[in-house]
């Protein structure tokens, strides 16, 4: 069960590392994905480099949880399997709780673009992965 949670949560972290890794190649972010003030003005614009970084970490992750779930070499020590998808976990489930402003299931600003997508997939989808990283960090290997 631990493999086949931590390879979903990981195929699920590289998916969303490519996107971002696809933004830093163009330069081009879609507005779905940055939040906005009520106004419609985003309250950032992500560079490239950004874009690159996110990315990284979410590969990062993806590994974390792959090594904690027990699939493939364990290139990680144990302790950083543990700790990391843990890290992982909180991160994913404090995103997904939001900054009570913007983003994640307590923000007021919810009719823009970008609060009806998190809403409806963005936050979902963080807290399934928070959900399935604190399965993994706690139950695997």
């Amino acid at each position: 069960m631990m493999t086949y949670l931590s390879a979903t949560g990981a195929a699920l972290f590289t998916v969303i590392a490519l996107m971002h890794y696809a933004w830093a190649a163009t330069g081009r972010v879609p507005a779905a994905v940055i939040p906005t003030r009520r106004d419609g003005s985003p309250l950032f614009q992500p560079r490239r480099i950004e874009s690159a970084v996110v990315a990284t970490v979410l590969l990062l992750a993806a590994l974390l949880l792959l090594q904690r779930g027990g699939v493939g070499p364990m290139l990680v020590p144990k302790m950083l399997r543990a700790l990391g998808s843990g890290l992982v976990s909180v991160v994913m489930l404090m995103r997904a709780l939001g900054d009570f402003a913007y983003v994640g299931f307590f923000k007021r600003e919810r009719s823009s673009l970008f609060g009806r997508m998190d809403t409806r997939y963005y936050s979902p989808l963080v807290l399934v992965l928070g959900v399935i990283a604190g399965l993994v960090s706690y139950g695997g290997r």
